[in-house]
């Protein structure tokens, strides 16, 4: 009782602050839930905050299934950004294994993948789905990439193109969802390049990318659209 007692108390607190999902997992005192019993606390306390997501996953047929994301990019993309496919794929799967408290998407593993395709060169949709015994396939592919304002090089503005593709192995790896991803981040004003160093605006922005193209799957508030969560400078 002296445990739910604290969990209520602390929950009362949270209450007075704006929280959004994605604001939610960054918020460092969500290690206070976890520790109370070893549970992941963070997301059934935001049910209890602010009621289930207002806005539902365009595609929510992920959620208890096994799902192999395979993250590509355009050459042009690689040449100025060679590691984008790789580092979108782990930060994808994150998102979209955190995404619910129960019935989680089994997401597996970005290595494991990485792995895979290192050692096929020519592959297909439905044999990396095999070679994993996955429900479905998602498959992103970068079209366009960058990480500076239009016209500037001065200030740093995410922009990118994503082509968003979910392939169905029971239907012999056919297309069951098909979508594009126009990405730009911050959305107010752009960031001075004396304010953060490159590359950690990069994985800033891959972080966010990930998760706009992970709200095509899975529930969120209205404010993650908007919200310029995680710009910090270093």
């Amino acid at each position: 009782m002296a445990r739910l007692r604290q969990l209520k108390e602390k929950a009362h607190l949270f209450c007075l602050l704006p929280f959004t999902l994605t604001a939610l997992r960054r918020v460092a005192a969500i290690g206070f839930f976890a520790s109370l019993s070893g549970c992941n606390f963070a997301l059934p306390i935001m049910y209890l905050i602010q009621g289930p997501p207002a806005i539902n996953a365009k595609f929510d047929e992920l959620r208890g299934d096994k799902v192999v994301v395979v993250c590509d990019a355009d050459f042009p993309v690689l040449i100025n950004f060679n590691s984008v496919d790789s580092q979108l794929a782990q930060k994808l799967g994150q998102h979209l294994h955190d995404a619910y408290p129960i019935r989680k998407i089994d997401v597996v593993s970005s290595g494991e993948v990485a792995s895979w395709l290192d050692e096929h060169d020519d592959w297909t949709v439905a044999e990396i789905g095999k070679a994993f015994d996955a429900d479905y396939v998602l498959y992103v592919n970068v079209e366009s990439f960058s990480v500076f304002e239009e016209h500037s090089s001065t200030m740093y503005r995410g922009r990118a193109t994503v082509a968003i593709r979910v392939h169905d192995m029971s239907k012999d790896g056919n297309v069951v969802y098909d979508a594009t991803q126009e990405s730009k981040y911050p959305i107010g004003q752009p960031v001075s390049i004396g304010d953060i160093r490159r590359p950690v605006f990069e994985q800033q922005y891959i972080d966010r990318l990930a998760d706009e193209i992970g709200r095509h799957f899975y529930p969120y508030w209205p404010g993650d659209e908007t919200a310029n969560y995680g710009i910090i400078g270093e």
